[in-house]
């Protein structure tokens, strides 16, 4: 969170454990590793990491944090090690873990404080292991947060998450759906003669699965299914509250079929599970009856008639838990590019000549292109994340506020157009960014227990379709803004906030412009006009290829799709991409950073904007935006200069975001930049590595059989 009171002064104390030089690697300036390998480069910054890092995160955050990690490590559970598990010790370690975060981020009964505290507590355990972050937030802050939107007293329900006597789950998807939530077949039908509803799996296409927390842990399910009512209407999706295993036992109810799913291929701390019911009753009052509710004799009464509106406001309680797939996104980006850029400081390869000494690996040009670009990325997309969960946070004040706590719509739009944009970018951006730091890494950068960055990256991967397919959700942004257009040129109003569809005030204006000097583009105003061209451009290009197809007779729906492959995706990038890097500057223009380290700051997001505008370069030729070719080569070079400028900064801006080095837990990644000391030890006392397998009779030269014809 970003604190516009920052004091040039602040002198505040790291713990002990945490200071530079001795086992952690939020180091205190004083206290420096002698002669270390990082040295040089720590000695290159202009700035001072500690005031950045406050600027960025905010004093408070930057000291509960220090207590987090603190707590964390001097609790036995959280020691980070090299040792192989098998997937049930990696269940059972995080189990332990999960019921351990209760002593030191105990859980918020406040429904306000529960998405407050937890997006800025809960970061600390993404750095230990993305799955006990899941664990956590799943089984207990997020069901807690649906609970305190439902008008029956749920204190009880809300007390037993916190007190870890119950352990909750999100049951949305299902074997046959998955991101067309309307779809979704499992049906809750209102039995007024029990006064319940009764769940049932009409297929197998309706069980469950993939809920996180399910597979072995949860003895409840925030269950997503269509309400029925006696007189047979399906009232659409809704969130109901049911308890699956008995928490006395651990053993499913009868009627509620429960599993593992089984090994994946990352986040195998985390019990992804499948379930299935059969005639399975539940009281009414497990219904989240937040906008809509079933009277005891079946009537169906509802705050909000309209069912699209009341499907968005069932839904956007997914805008909670995609960002906090945002969070892990950014999270995992940071601690792969810390690995990345230590490693890269410490690593040389080849030299001028053959008798000269070795380069660095971070002096090469081409390893700084690779690197450097990620590395804004980390501070662009933690400092947007952190604005928009301010608005968020915002958003439910007012919310919780008024006398009725339903959803207000052009906010609610605004923010889930937002989010959704943030979620597409950010994990798309931590996924290439993880495979360019595990290369980066070279061969060492391939050992699974040692380097770090193999377990992140198999992480990361599932954030790609969690909570949403990145490609059906730039479909939706894609749809969003074509129906904004539309509306605009009917003269309707649009309901929407935060300037994000200011574009279109002055389109046509807008696309009859140029950039006639590059020179422009070295300010935020000249690379947000560039954007702002190029959303027009292309939104242009969209609906002149949607017109085509819809005059050829396709339907609406298939027009859609056909044109989304080559214009519609790339529409919906560019926005998003636009309103991440819009969002950077408007912080850093609202809350000035200190002297120090505005200009470093700066070259972070100018960086960030021009390694996002060179994969649309093709648009801006197709467009006559730039003179000749001029834009080609600015934008480039421009990449290629900022590169070098925060290459010498880069060790100081991976110090304000890495956790200690027991968290990081890479030999690579070390603070003190002692990779091959560590390597070699970890040789020396890893595992068995020194131990002769078990099997190794079977290598002596009489129990090989062989056979030849000479």
């Amino acid at each position: 969170m970003l604190n516009n009171k920052l004091n040039n002064n602040i002198s505040f104390q790291f713990p002990r454990h945490l200071r530079h030089g001795e086992q952690g690697c939020l180091q205190n300036d004083s206290c420096p590793p002698p002669g270390g390998p990082l040295t040089e480069y720590r000695n290159k910054a202009t700035f001072d990491w500690k005031r950045l890092k406050i600027y960025i995160e905010g004093e408070t955050a930057c000291k509960r944090m220090q207590e987090l990690y603190s707590s964390l490590l001097s609790n036995a559970e959280f020691n980070c090690d090299h040792d192989e598990l098998s997937t049930d010790q990696l269940l059972h370690r995080n189990y332990r873990r999960y019921k351990s975060t209760f002593k030191i981020i105990p859980a918020f009964q406040d429904r306000l404080k529960i998405i407050q505290e937890s997006f800025r507590d809960f970061r600390t355990l993404i750095m230990i292991d993305c799955g006990l972050f899941l664990k956590r937030s799943l089984s207990c802050e997020i069901p807690s947060h649906l609970l305190y939107t439902a008008k029956r007293d749920t204190t009880e329900d809300i007390k037993k998450l916190a007190e870890g006597k119950f352990h909750c789950c999100m049951a949305l998807t299902e074997v046959g759906h998955g991101s067309n939530l309307l779809a979704l077949q499992t049906s809750a039908t209102y039995d007024k003669n029990y006064d319940s509803f009764v769940l049932q799996t009409p297929s197998i296409e309706a069980w469950k699965c993939w809920a996180g927390n399910l597979g072995t842990c949860a003895t409840h399910a925030m269950v997503l299914a269509q309400l029925y009512t006696p007189d047979g209407n399906c009232h659409g999706l809704h969130w109901f509250f049911t308890p699956i295993r008995d928490p006395r036992t651990m053993q499913p109810y009868p009627g509620v079929l429960v599993g593992n799913m089984g090994k994946k291929i990352g986040f195998n701390s985390l019990d992804n599970g499948f379930m299935a019911f059969t005639d399975y009753h539940i009281p009414r009052k497990a219904l989240i009856n937040n906008i809509s509710d079933v009277m005891p004799d079946g009537k169906y009464i509802t705050t909000e008639p309209n069912p699209r509106k009341r499907f968005a406001a069932v839904a956007s309680n997914l805008n909670y838990t995609r960002l906090g797939v945002v969070m892990l996104s950014v999270t995992c980006l940071k601690k792969g590019i810390v690995i990345a850029i230590r490693y890269a400081a410490v690593r040389k390869q080849f030299g001028p000549t053959s008798t000269s000494a070795e380069t660095t690996l971070l002096e090469y040009p081409l390893h700084q292109w690779r690197l450097m670009p990620y590395l804004s990325a980390c501070f662009v997309l933690g400092v947007t994340m952190d604005s928009f969960i301010n608005k968020k946070l915002d958003y439910y004040n007012k919310l919780y506020s008024s006398k009725n706590s339903e959803p207000m719509g052009s906010t609610l739009a605004s923010l889930y157009l937002m989010t959704i944009s943030l979620k597409a970018i950010s994990t798309t951006t931590v996924r290439d960014g993880l495979q360019q730091a595990r290369e980066c890494c070279g061969g060492h950068g391939y050992l699974k227990c040692t380097a770090g960055i193999g377990d992140l990256r198999n992480d990361s991967d599932s954030f790609l379709t969690l909570e949403g397919d990145n490609n059906v959700l730039l479909l939706q942004i894609n749809k969003l803004l074509i129906g904004a257009y539309q509306k605009k040129m009917e003269g309707k109003d649009i309901e929407i906030e935060f300037g994000l569809h200011d574009f279109l005030n002055n389109m046509n204006q807008t696309l009859k412009t140029k950039c006639d000097n590059t020179n422009n583009l070295t300010s935020p105003r000249g690379i947000l006009e560039a954007y702002n061209w190029l959303i027009c451009y292309l939104l242009a290009e969209t609906l002149s290829k949607l017109n085509q197809e819809i005059e050829t007779g396709s339907s609406i729906i298939d027009a859609f799709n056909t044109t989304h492959t080559y214009h519609g995706k790339s529409l919906a990038i560019v926005f998003s991409e636009f309103l991440i890097i819009r969002c950077y500057f408007d912080v850093l223009t609202t809350n000035q950073p200190p002297k120090d380290c505005a200009p470093v700051l700066l070259d972070l997001g100018m960086l960030y904007a021009f390694w996002s505008l060179e994969r649309h370069l093709i648009y801006f030729c197709k467009g006559n935006y730039f003179p000749a070719n001029s834009g080609i080569e600015a934008i480039r070079n421009n990449v290629s200069t900022l590169c070098l400028r925060i290459k010498n900064e880069s060790i100081a801006l991976v110090d304000a975001i890495a956790p200690p080095d027991e968290i990081l837990n890479s030999v690579l990644g070390s603070s003190d930049g002692q990779i091959y000391k560590r390597l070699v030890s970890y040789f020396l006392t890893g595992g068995k590595n020194l131990q002769r397998p078990h099997w190794w009779k079977e290598m002596l030269p009489e129990s090989i059989m062989m056979s030849s014809n000479l």
